[in-house]
């Protein structure tokens, strides 16, 4: 198959699990013999480059700036970007004679932001199917997550409605949808979201098999949990911080947060963390892993699933998670970890105090995750994908 891979974000350039899970994907898929081409957003300089046997096609963004390096803008502003995301028509312009020069079968999107639903239609006038892949709220929230200021939304935000209905209007373009997690998948089909697609289903993201896991006890002398990704308040590390303030001082652990953010956001972070925290700064993930005895993800907003409890379980690690959106689809409580109310900081500090003593890591079951872990398994994914491409490509 001629196969289009679409994500805002690519390897070098990665802010988050979907830049790592479309490389991955598109590189399985030409182990598999597919021809695969990936379409990204840069900053600067365009480019076509042969990568890892993927041939990746870098744009410059149209009519819009590229936001990652300028975060702070104005709401008159923001608005605006917004409502350019739903359809830009000159990056659906400099989309087109791609897609002609391709003529890919398949066309699968997955991060939205700057390449718009222009993608779409491009894609179609093309011949081409399209699969889209949910990794977030963007078609239905403005701010992709659920999450204003510092809390939750709990009812649908005016301007957020407004700002997305030509987006949500447009997925009647998309012929089958997959998600990370069967809850965001069925949220955006409750909304009533891609009438037209044929295929929906859920396919966890593929994690790389690692050459030792950790698994057995710790060392009960010490136990050193982490946190790994972007920090921000939507992704909870405050609870988690506030809930090391409250373990006591003889119990003996340690965190480590790997990770960066916000100059201002992480001042404040450093400023709440006590001796017993490290902070790493961004580094690779197994770089974590190896570190630790247990994750935590204390995210606030309702996460579509993860990646790193996913990378977790395949490092034999088990996780304490916030009981949010898709999280309590992959843990199992008491047996590959523990689930809490996001916010509840004393709940979150008695799971953290327990976890030397014989009612914490020793009760956990090492085999729990080995489920989940296969679902992750490479060829397993790619194999869900292959499926999903046949079973689209078949629909009239």
């Amino acid at each position: 198959m001629r196969i289009i891979l679409t994500n805002t974000l690519f390897p070098p350039i990665i802010k988050g699990g979907a830049e790592v899970s479309t490389f991955n994907l598109g590189k399985a898929l030409v182990e598999r013999g597919h021809e695969v081409h990936v379409i990204t957003v840069v900053p600067d300089r365009e480019s076509v480059n042969h990568e890892h046997g993927m041939v990746v096609h870098r744009i410059k963004p149209r009519f819009v700036d590229y936001p990652f390096d300028k975060p702070d803008r104005s709401s008159l502003r923001k608005l605006g970007y917004h409502a350019i995301e739903n359809y830009n028509p000159l990056m659906r312009a400099r989309l087109r004679p791609i897609m002609e020069a391709v003529q890919p079968q398949i066309v699968h999107t997955n991060i939205m932001q700057l390449l718009t639903c222009g993608v779409w239609s491009a894609a179609k006038d093309a011949g081409a199917k399209v699969v889209h892949n949910l990794r977030d709220y963007w078609l239905l929230c403005a701010r992709s997550g659920y999450f204003r200021g510092d809390d939750p939304c709990s009812r649908k935000c005016l301007d957020c409605a407004l700002v997305t209905r030509p987006r949500r209007g447009r997925t009647a373009d998309v012929d089958g949808v997959v998600a990370v997690g069967q809850y965001v998948l069925d949220t955006h089909l409750a909304a009533g979201l891609f009438p037209n697609a044929k295929v929906a289903r859920a396919i966890l993201s593929a994690t790389a098999p690692v050459e030792s896991i950790k698994g057995g006890v710790p060392d009960r002398s010490g136990v050193t949990i982490g946190y790994i990704g972007r920090i921000k308040e939507a992704k909870g590390l405050r609870v988690l911080l506030q809930a090391m303030a409250k373990v006591p001082a003889d119990v003996p652990v340690r965190l480590l947060v790997a990770g960066d953010g916000e100059a201002a956001y992480m001042d404040e972070m450093h400023d709440l963390g006590d001796a017993r925290t490290t902070f790493l700064g961004w580094c690779k993930s197994e770089d974590l892993y190896r570190k630790v005895d247990l994750v935590v993800v204390p995210s606030l907003y309702p996460e579509p699933l993860p990646r790193s409890i996913l990378e977790a379980y395949r490092y034999g690690l088990p996780v304490i998670a916030a009981r949010s959106g898709g999280i309590p689809e992959v843990v199992d409580p008491g047996r590959s970890g523990w689930l809490y109310e996001g916010r509840d900081v004393d709940e979150l500090a008695r799971l953290i105090t327990a976890l030397p003593s014989p009612m914490g890591l020793d009760t956990l079951d090492n085999t729990a995750r080995d489920a989940i872990v296969s679902r992750t398994d490479p060829d397993y994914v790619v194999d869900a994908y292959e499926s999903v491409y046949r079973d689209v490509l078949a629909t009239a």
